[in-house]
């Protein structure tokens, strides 16, 4: 896996009479865009890594989207276990 997820991007050059200036970007090019330590970035990805990236951050987002599947579990198992504890817990006097 791969942190971040897999995109297709446009650029502009800095070319002043180029077609990109009147809206017709570059591209797409392959890229990663990932959020780690709360700084984003984009990284570029080479040709013949594409397949290889897309399919590890394809892989990432699936382990992403079952992590929060299981944490949704665990917040119902905890309040489940809360209800459990507040039937048998008792004060002594």
């Amino acid at each position: 896996m791969v942190i971040g997820t897999f995109y297709r991007v446009y650029k502009t050059c800095g070319k002043p009479n180029c077609c990109c200036k009147k809206g017709k970007r570059h591209g797409p090019f392959p890229a990663l865009y990932s959020s780690i330590g709360g700084k984003r970035k984009l990284k570029m990805v080479r040709r013949e890594d594409v397949a290889e990236v897309e399919q590890k951050a394809k892989a990432y987002k699936r382990y992403q989207g079952n992590l929060r599947i299981i944490r949704q579990f665990n917040r119902e198992i905890d309040k489940l276990l809360k209800e459990i504890r507040g039937y048998y817990l008792e004060e002594y006097e």
